[in-house]
C-alpha cells in the first residue's frame, strides 16, 4: 500500500508538471525502480535477519547474561590475523616464478594482482556492512540464490579450509622429520601436530587468535630474511637475472598461478570481519595486510631471485643449504601452527553458528553455557580429527590439495566477489541512483567482468599444469619445500610416468658432495661437467652448507674429520676413489657415504662415470627399459680374472640383455701364489670398475654360497650382506640376493638398495623340488616381498618337469602381475624351459672357459631351439633404400646370422610409389627400416608411435605381437643416446640448443631427442619449425640475434657435408672461455653429416675443447634401436662400431 502511495503521488505530481521534460520523467522513473530494488533487499534482508529474532522469541526471548563477545577486535588485530592466514612459506616460491616470467613482468604481475585482491576484499567488506547477518561463504550463497548457492558456497569455503588445515598437519610431520632425521615417527608426529592446533583452536572468539598471530608473523619474517640473508651470502648464480626470458606457456602459466594463489586468502573475510567492533574498519586491515603483502613478495621474490639467478627453484628453500633450511623450518613452526589454526577456527565456527540455527536456536553460540561449550569443543575436535585422517589416509593428498585449491580458492578471490559487487549493486551497474551513466560505475563493472574472467581462466583454462597439479597454495610451498629433500636410497616409488615426449626421468639436478683424494682434483671438474653443473672445493662442513644444493661440491680426503659423522642428508655423498693411485681406500669414508665410485685415471672412461652418474641420480632406468621387451637374457660370466673376459666382450654380449658378474667365482691371487678362498672388496670392486668400463649393459652383481655351485661360505650370512651392500654403493644395476638369507638381510639391502633392482633368487639342486607343491608359490611369494624379479632355478631330472614349470608359470602369471618371474630347469632334460622363460634367461658363449650352470645354451642355440619349434618362424626383413643399398644392410645381415635368427635381410629399391604397400602385404613380411626415412604422410601405416607421429618421419616398421604394423622413428634415439653418452640426461635440462639445417624434416628428429632431454630454448639457422615441435624453437635471423643467443650448450648439424664450411666460424664463436673456475659452459657437437667435408667440423670442434661425435656414433645407437625394434635382439654399441667399420 504504502508502495502505491509512493507512485500515485509521483505520478500526480508528473501531471500538475505537464510542462516537465520527457527526460526528467524518465529519470523519476529509474528512480522509482531504484528505490524500489533497494526496498525489496531491504525487505529481503529483515527476512533474513528476522530468522535470529523469530527463533529468540521461541525461546521465550530470554536474555542472554554474561554473552560470549564476538565483535571485539580492533582493525590491528584483524590485520595481524588476515596478515598470519595469507602470508607463509609460500612466499618462497615467488622467486622461482619470477625466474619463469622475468624481472618487470613479475614485478607487475604481484604489484597488479595484489591491488586486484585488495579490491575483491574490499567487495567483501562492503558486502558484509551492507548485509550485517553474513557471516561466512554460505550466509552469501542465502542471500544472492537461496539454498541452490548456499549448499555450493558452504561446502567449498569449509573443504577448502579443511584441505589447507590438513595440509598443516602434514607440513609439520615432514618438518619434523627434516628436523630429528626421525622419518619413523611421522605418525607420531602428525598425531601432536593434531593435539596442538586443537588446543589451540579451543578458544571461540578470533581477539584471542589475534595475539597468537604476532608470533606468526615475526616467525615468517624472520624465516624469510633468514633465507634472503643466506642468498645473499652465497656464490653467485650461474647467469644474471633477465627482464624477459624464455619461457614455455605452461611453464608461465604455473608461474601467474603461483602469484595468484599467494593472495588467496579471502575464503576467511567473512569470518574475520564478523568480529570487528567497528565492521567499517575493515578497510584499514586491508590495506594493511595487501601493504604487507605486496611488499614482503616483491622483496622477497626480486632479492632472492637475483642473488640464486634463473636456476632458483620452487620454493627457494630448495636451493639453500641443508642447515640454512633447519632453520627456517625451525624459526617457521609457529607460522605452520596458526596458520593452520585460523583455518580450521573459521570452518568450526561457520559450522558452529549453522548447527545452532538448524535446530532453532541461532543464540546458542553466544552462550557460556555446557551445551554450547561442548557443542563448540566437539565441532572443533571433529575438524581436526577430519584433517588428520584426510592428512594420514590419502597417499596423494599433495596433488588433491592442490585440486581444492585450484577449484575452490581462486573462485573465492576473484570470481565469487564479482557476484557480490553485482548483486550489492544490481539495478546501478551502469548508471548512479539517479539513473544517469556513471563512468565511475560502468568501470568498476567492467573491471569486476574482467576479475571474473582472470577467475576463470585460472580455475579452468586447460593447461598443461592443470592435469600436474602444480599450484602451490600456501602450506603446499612448504610442503614441497620439504619433499624436494633428496633422499639417495628412496625405493617407494616402483614405476614413473612419462608425459609427452619427455623421457627424462628426474630432470632436477642432482645435489652431491664428492669426497676426492689428493693429486686427483680434475675428477672434481670432470664430474661436474658430466653433470652439466657448477662446482667448488671446501675444506669444511661450515663452508659446504654454504654452498647451493645445485653446485657440486669437493671436499679433499684430507679434510674428512668428525665434523662430517653426522651425514648431511640434504645430499648424496660419493667417494671417488683412484685405483691406480698411491691412496689406499678409507673404510671409514667409505661407510659413511651413499656411493663409492672407482675408477683409474689411465685409462679414464668418461662414459663409465656419465653411466654411473646418470644411474645412481635415477635419470636412467635400465629395469624399466628391460621390462618393455618380450625376452630379455643375461650373459654369465665365468672367468675368475674379467680381464680374460675384456678383449671379446662385445662379441660375448652380442643377444644379452644384461651381464652377470659371478663374484663367488673370481679367484684372487695372493702373494704366495695360491687364491684366496673369498675374493676381497678391494679385488671384486676392481674387477667389475674393468667390467663396467667396457660393456653399457646392465650389470648383475651375484654371489652364489657352495650349496648352489657358488664358492662362498654358506654359514657366514654377514660376509653376504657386507658384499651385497657393497653392489649397492658401486651402482650395480642388479643385485641377486638369495632366498635363503636370513630376513632381516633382505629386508635391510631392499630398504637401501637405492635405484639398483633386486633379484630374489632360489636354488634346488636336491632333485627332489616339485613345481606343484604348495611350497613353489610360497617361495614365489616370499621372493616377491622384496624382490624386483624372482628367480627360481631347480635341477631336474624328467621332461615332465618341464612341463609341470609351464604350468606353474601360467598360474604365477595370471595370479600376480608384480614382481617378474624367472623359473628354469637345469642339466640337459631343462633345456627346454629355457626356450620357453622370458625373463632373464641366463646364455653362455663357446669362448667362455665354463658355463655358469648345467644346461646353459648360447644365444644362437636358443634361437635355433625356438624356431625348430616353431616359435620363431622365418621372416623377411627389408632395407628399403635408394642407390642400390643402404649402410646398415650387410651388417644387419651380420647380426642375423651371429644370432642364429632363421630370417632373411632382403634390399629394396625404393620406387616412386608402390613398393612399400606390397612389401606389407607379403605373407612372411617381419619388419622393415628405410634410409633416407618416409613422411609419415604414407598411408599405407595404420599405425604411428608417438615420436614418429610427432617427427613426422618413419624410418622403422615393425610388427607388433598381434600382426599390425606399426610406423617408429629409431633416428631420435640414436640421437638421444649420443648427445647422454658422457653427459647424465639432466645436463641438458633447461640450457639452450642451436640446431642447423637445410630444411625442416633434417632437424626434426633432434628436435625430438633434445625435448626429450628437457632441453630449454633451442635455436636454428637455416630453417624454421613448425607444428608440434615448434613450441620454445626459435630461428636466428641474422649474426645480431647470434651475439644476443644464450651460450648453447649443444649444437647439433645437419647440414650437408658441402656446406660443413659454416659450422666452423659458429663453434669459435661459442668457444670463447671468460668463465669463471668452478662454472660449466658445456660444449656438445654433433655433425649429421655424410660424406667428404671441407675443414671438418668434428676436428675443429675437438680442438676448440668441444665433446664432438660424428654421424657414424649416431648410426651406431640407431642401429641399435633398429634392432630391438624389428626383432627384439640387444646388439651393444661397442659391437656396431667393431662390425660395421665405422660406416
Amino acid at each position: 500500500m504504502e508502495k502505491r502511495t509512493k507512485y500515485r503521488s509521483i505520478f500526480a505530481s508528473t501531471r500538475e508538471n505537464g510542462s516537465r521534460s520527457d527526460s526528467e520523467v524518465l529519470q523519476d522513473r529509474a528512480s522509482i525502480a531504484t528505490r524500489s530494488s533497494h526496498e525489496n533487499d531491504a525487505e529481503k534482508d529483515a527476512a533474513m535477519a528476522g530468522d535470529c529474532a523469530n527463533s529468540s522469541s521461541l525461546e521465550g526471548e530470554v536474555e542472554l547474561k554474561n554473552p560470549v563477545e564476538y565483535m571485539t577486535m580492533n582493525w590491528s588485530h584483524c590485520g595481524m590475523l588476515m596478515i598470519a592466514e595469507c602470508i607463509s612459506l609460500g612466499i618462497l616460491g615467488l622467486p622461482n616464478a619470477m625466474a619463469q616470467l622475468g624481472l618487470l613482468p613479475g614485478i607487475l604481475l604481484i604489484v597488479v594482482l595484489g591491488v586486484l585482491a585488495g579490491y575483491t576484499g574490499a567487495i567483501i567488506g562492503e558486502f558484509k556492512i551492507k548485509h550485517a547477518h553474513i557471516h561466512s561463504m554460505a550466509d552469501a550463497g542465502r542471500m544472492i540464490g537461496g539454498k541452490w548457492l548456499e549448499i555450493p558456497f558452504g561446502f567449498g569455503q569449509n573443504i577448502v579450509l579443511l584441505f589447507i588445515a590438513a595440509a598443516h598437519i602434514n607440513t609439520f610431520t615432514i618438518m619434523m622429520n627434516v628436523l630429528t632425521d626421525h622419518s619413523a615417527c611421522s605418525v607420531i608426529f602428525s598425531i601432536v601436530a593434531l593435539l596442538v592446533c586443537a588446543l589451540c583452536t579451543f578458544p571461540r572468539t578470533l581477539k584471542m587468535m589475534s595475539f597468537l598471530s604476532c608470533a606468526s608473523c615475526l616467525s615468517i619474517l624472520v624465516a624469510v630474511i633468514i633465507v634472503m640473508v643466506h642468498a645473499g651470502t652465497v656464490k653467485q648464480p650461474n647467469a644474471a637475472p633477465k627482464a624477459l626470458p624464455n619461457t614455455t606457456f605452461k611453464d608461465g602459466m604455473n608461474a601467474v598461478l603461483n602469484i595468484v594463489l599467494a593472495y588467496t586468502g579471502h575464503v576467511t573475510y567473512f569470518g574475520f570481519f564478523s568480529e570487528l567492533k567497528n565492521p567499517k574498519d575493515y578497510k584499514k586491515s586491508l590495506v594493511l595486510l595487501q601493504t604487507t603483502a605486496i611488499s614482503l613478495y616483491v622483496m622477497v621474490a626480486v632479492v632472492i631471485y637475483c642473488y640464486v639467478g634463473p636456476d632458483v627453484k620452487s620454493p627457494a628453500l630448495s636451493s639453500a643449504s641443508p642447515k640454512i633450511r633447519k632453520i627456517a623450518y625451525g624459526v617457521a613452526i609457529p607460522t605452520i601452527i596458526i596458520a593452520g589454526v585460523l583455518n580450521a577456527h573459521v570452518a568450526s565456527t561457520a559450522v558452529y553458528r549453522w548447527a545452532w540455527k538448524k535446530r532453532g536456536h541461532p543464540m546458542v553460540y553466544k552462550e557460556r553455557s555446557t551445551r554450547a561449550w561442548i557443542s563448540w569443543l566437539a565441532i572443533v575436535i571433529t575438524v581436526w580429527t577430519l584433517a588428520w585422517i584426510i592428512a594420514e589416509s590419502i597417499p596423494t593428498f599433495k596433488y588433491l590439495l592442490g585440486l581444492v585449491s585450484a577449484l575452490f580458492s581462486g573462485w573465492y578471490s576473484f570470481g565469487i566477489t564479482s557476484f557480490l559487487y553485482w548483486y550489492s549493486n544490481k539495478g546501478n551497474l551502469w548508471t548512479d541512483k539517479s539513473g544517469a551513466r556513471d563512468m565511475r560505475r560502468i568501470s568498476l563493472t567492467l573491471l569486476n567482468i574482467l576479475i571474473f574472467s582472470i577467475g576463470a581462466i585460472i580455475n579452468r583454462i586447460p593447461t598443461p599444469a592443470w592435469p600436474m597439479v602444480q599450484l602451490q597454495t600456501r602450506p603446499m610451498s612448504l610442503l614441497a619445500t620439504m619433499e624436494s629433500t633428496p633422499s639417495p636410497h628412496h625405493t617407494l616409488t616402483k614405476s614413473r610416468s612419462v608425459v609427452e615426449i619427455k623421457e627424462l626421468l628426474n630432470g632436477d639436478k642432482p645435489a652431491l658432495l664428492i669426497f676426492y683424494e689428493a693429486g686427483q682434483e680434475d675428477i672434481l671438474g670432470t664430474s661436474a661437467d658430466v653433470l652439466g653443473q657448477d662446482w667448488n672445493v671446501v675444506r669444511s662442513r661450515r663452508q659446504a652448507d654454504r654452498e647451493s644444493l645445485s653446485t657440486i661440491v669437493g671436499v679433499p680426503t684430507s679434510n674428512y674429520g668428525e665434523e662430517w659423522y653426522e651425514k648431511d642428508r640434504s645430499r648424496t655423498l660419493i667417494y671417488f676413489h683412484c685405483v691406480d693411485s698411491e691412496h689406499p681406500l678409507d673404510e671409514s669414508l667409505s661407510s659413511l657415504c651413499d656411493y663409492e665410485y672407482l675408477y683409474t685415471r689411465t685409462p679414464f672412461y668418461r662414459r663409465d662415470l656419465a653411466r654411473y652418474l646418470s644411474f645412481i641420480c635415477g635419470q636412467i632406468n635400465p629395469h624399466r627399459d628391460l621390462a618393455r621387451k618380450t625376452r630379455t637374457t643375461l650373459i654369465s660370466t665365468t672367468f675368475p680374472d674379467v680381464r680374460a673376459a675384456l678383449p671379446n666382450l662385445e662379441i660375448l654380449s652380442v643377444g644379452a640383455d644384461a651381464v652377470e658378474l659371478r663374484v663367488d667365482l673370481l679367484k684372487e691371487p695372493l702373494s704366495d701364489g695360491s687364491y684366496a678362498s673369498v675374493p676381497s672388496l678391494k679385488y671384486v670392486g676392481e674387477q667389475l670398475m674393468l667390467l663396467r668400463q667396457r660393456t653399457e649393459l646392465p650389470i648383475i652383481y651375484t654371489t652364489r654360497c657352495t650349496n648352489e655351485n657358488g664358492r662362498f661360505p654358506m654359514d657366514d650370512p654377514q660376509l653376504f650382506y657386507k658384499y651385497l651392500m657393497k653392489a649397492i654403493q658401486w651402482g650395480c644395476e642388479y643385485i641377486d640376493v638369495e632366498l635363503w638369507l636370513p630376513e632381516e638381510i633382505r629386508r635391510t639391502i631392499a630398504s637401501k638398495k637405492g635405484n639398483s633392482k633386486i633379484i630374489s633368487a632360489f636354488h634346488d639342486f636336491s632333485r627332489t623340488f616339485k613345481w606343484t607343491s604348495p611350497e613353489a608359490e610360497e617361495l614365489f611369494k616370499r621372493g616377491a616381498v622384496y624382490g624386483d624379479v624372482v628367480k627360481m632355478i631347480v635341477l631336474v631330472s624328467t621332461m615332465q618337469e618341464n612341463y609341470e614349470l609351464e604350468n606353474f608359470r601360467f598360474m604365477i602369471q595370471q595370479k600376480y602381475s608384480h614382481p617378474p618371474f624367472s623359473g628354469l630347469n637345469m642339466g640337459p632334460v631343462g633345456q627346454f624351459s629355457r626356450m620357453m622363460n622370458k625373463i632373464f634367461t641366463p646364455i653362455t658363449h663357446p669362448i667362455l672357459p665354463m658355463i655358469a650352470a648345467p644346461g646353459q645354451l648360447s644365444a644362437a642355440e636358443i634361437n635355433q631351439a625356438l624356431h625348430s619349434m616353431g616359435q620363431m618362424p622365418k621372416l623377411d626383413f627389408y632395407g628399403i633404400g635408394m642407390g642400390g643399398g643402404t649402410v646398415q644392410a650387410p651388417f644387419i645381415d651380420k647380426c642375423f646370422n651371429e644370432l642364429s635368427l632363421p630370417h632373411q635381410f632382403i634390399f629394396v629399391e625404393r620406387s616412386p610409389k608402390g613398393s612399400l604397400e606390397s612389401v606389407l602385404r607379403r605373407p612372411s613380411f617381419g619388419g622393415a627400416y628405410m634410409d633416407p626415412p618416409l613422411s609419415t604422410a604414407i598411408s599405407c601405416l595404420p599405425s604411428l608411435s608417438d615420436a614418429a607421429r610427432t617427427i613426422g618421419q618413419v624410418d622403422t616398421i615393425a610388427v607388433r605381437a598381434d600382426g599390425s604394423h606399426v610406423g617408429e622413428n629409431a633416428q631420435w634415439k640414436g640421437i638421444r643416446a649420443t648427445l647422454s653418452r658422457d653427459f647424465v640426461p639432466s645436463a641438458y635440462s633447461s640450457r639452450a640448443a642451436l640446431l642447423l639445417a637445410n630444411a625442416e624434416s633434417d632437424a626434426a628428429a633432434s628436435v625430438f631427442a633434445l625435448k626429450s632431454l628437457g632441453i630449454g630454448p633451442i635455436y636454428t639457422i637455416g630453417f624454421t619449425m613448425h607444428g608440434p615441435l615448434g613450441s620454445g624453437v626459435s630461428a636466428v635471423r641474422g649474426i645480431d640475434d647470434l651475439k644476443l643467443l644464450e651460450h648453447p650448450f649443444a649444437i647439433i648439424s645437419a647440414l650437408p657435408a658441402d656446406k660443413s664450411l659454416l659450422v666452423g666460424p659458429l663453434l669459435k664463436h661459442y668457444s670463447g672461455s671468460g668463465r669463471q673456475p668452478g662454472f660449466t659452459a658445456g660444449k656438445v657437437f654433433v655433425d649429421l653429416a655424410t660424406g667428404q667435408k671441407r675443414n671438418d667440423p668434428l676436428a675443429v670442434a675437438s680442438s676448440l675443447g668441444w665433446t664432438a661425435y660424428g654421424i657414424a656414433d649416431v648410426s651406431a645407437w640407431t642401429t641399435v634401436e633398429t634392432l630391438r625394434l624389428l626383432v627384439g635382439q640387444n646388439v651393444p654399441y661397442d659391437f656396431v662400431r667393431l662390425a660395421s667399420g665405422g660406416w
